[in-house]
């Protein structure tokens, strides 16, 4: 409109135009998380860190199931010990599974995935401490 009513050039216009466009650039570039290729690297570290101890967890508390199920094998009946490591179980696969969709972006989403494997830990470490005190009261 500037250029057909005569108050600007085509030039100026063009001018103007890349020093927004340069300005925009400039400001995306800074704002974006994760596109420096250092804090790329330590946020998949971090990642995969992560989901090593996601496995660690699982299988710890797969190993007191099995331990639940070879004594209840054994002779006694231990439904209620079972039914509430299978709870907390799923508790920690639904908190893990979780915490595996937020990885997709890490960067944005790295407090909430922490905060949803410490959960998944404590719920571990809660139902182990269960499960062990009614093995020595058992014994």
């Amino acid at each position: 409109m500037a250029i057909a009513d005569g108050v600007k050039t085509a030039d100026e216009v063009r001018r103007q135009t890349n020093a927004r466009k340069i300005k925009h650039r400039a400001n995306r570039a800074s704002s974006v998380p994760g596109t420096d290729k250092k804090e790329l690297a330590n946020a998949r570290a971090q990642n995969a860190a992560l989901r090593t101890q996601n496995t660690a967890l699982q299988a710890m508390v797969m190993r007191q199931v099995e331990r639940q199920r070879a004594a209840a094998c054994d002779g006694g009946t231990l439904s209620s010990e079972r039914d509430a490591l299978r709870v907390a179980l799923g508790k920690i696969e639904k908190l893990l599974t979780e915490a595996r969709g937020l990885s997709a972006h890490f960067v944005h989403n790295r407090t909430d995935i922490i905060a949803k494997i410490s959960r998944a830990k404590m719920v571990a470490s809660t139902a182990l401490q269960t499960a062990g005190s009614a093995d020595k009261r058992a014994a």
